[in-house]
């Protein structure tokens, strides 16, 4: 029976680990979704954060869609190329 309970026991303590360690990876994915979500409400393009966070463009146009938010607009203005950021409708040329 003090054999049971202990393997009762150590069960109960393999269960909660994993349950933390779960947790843990969970919030770890939930925030790295908001940088990336961060990163689209400020204008920059799938490629840039994907190399900035290793991220899938696959998994940025994902977040991007549930977060509705539309991808920037590159366009090319006098030989100029500007990005137009749907973020408050501003316009960033490199000159």
């Amino acid at each position: 029976m003090l054999v049971e309970e202990l393997m009762a026991i150590n069960d109960s303590r393999d269960i909660i680990k994993t349950a933390r360690e779960d947790g843990f990876e969970e919030g770890i994915e939930q925030g790295r979704k908001e940088i990336i979500s961060n990163m689209l409400k400020l204008g920059l393009s799938y490629e840039e954060i994907a190399k900035l966070t290793n991220a899938n463009l696959s998994d940025i146009e994902k977040i991007s869609k549930q977060h509705h938010i539309k991808a920037p607009i590159l366009s090319q203005n006098r030989g100029f190329f500007c990005l137009k950021r749907r973020f408050q409708n501003l316009l960033v040329c490199n000159y």
